[in-house]
């Protein structure tokens, strides 16, 4: 298992997982707006390797910061949060998970 990650190919559980968390992240029968903004949000989040706040990923996507927050929130669970001066920032829980979005072409 570790070979692989090192090779920069993830063990196949270890991305069907992965699938399933993106499937949970924006399901395939959510509404086309829906999958656009989380979408939008989650290729962000996968560009980048430190923590981002809700504003700076609604600037870049041009999306309501409130939207964002909301679509950021539903997702807790593969998010690692850290509070800076005040503000919550995140960034995807794991890097292995941020290299699997990265290499995806089409998140729905």
């Amino acid at each position: 298992m570790r070979e692989a990650i090192v090779t920069g190919q993830l063990p196949p559980a270890l991305e069907a997982y992965y699938q399933q968390h993106l499937h949970k992240m924006i399901p395939p029968n959510s509404p086309s707006l829906e999958r656009e903004l989380k979408s939008s949000v989650l290729k962000k989040l996968a560009q980048v390797s430190s923590v981002v706040s809700a504003e700076s990923i609604a600037s870049t996507i041009d999306a309501d910061e409130y939207d964002v927050e909301e679509v950021l929130e539903n997702w807790r669970e593969f998010l690692t949060l850290q509070e800076i001066d005040g503000e919550i920032h995140y960034s995807l829980y794991h890097s292995n998970f941020r290299d699997f979005l990265s290499k995806q072409v089409n998140f729905s």
